[in-house]
């Protein structure tokens, strides 16, 4: 998991980051942060349909546990953009 915080945001590397949260979700597929922070690096990447796939991901752990903020930051980035 910290690999991918460092690639994300300390070397600004979301190709690196993804692998990284990818890896993590492999050994533990409901890891709540790292889903959250692969549809991060996926946004920042530009890839809105994979990122939208894991967001809404995101948004069923959010629901499922109360987490009001990140539901309000996903629902902003599940928005339609023009």
């Amino acid at each position: 998991m910290q690999a991918g915080l460092t690639a994300m945001y300390e070397r600004n590397d979301a190709r690196a980051a993804v692998a990284r949260f990818q890896d993590v979700l492999a050994r533990q597929p409901f890891h709540y942060g790292a889903r959250f922070q692969l549809a991060k690096a996926l946004d920042a990447m530009g890839q809105r349909s994979e990122a939208a796939e894991q967001w809404t991901k995101v948004l069923a752990a959010a629901q499922l546990i109360g987490d009001s903020a990140t539901i309000r930051q996903v629902q902003e980035r599940l928005r339609p953009r023009p």
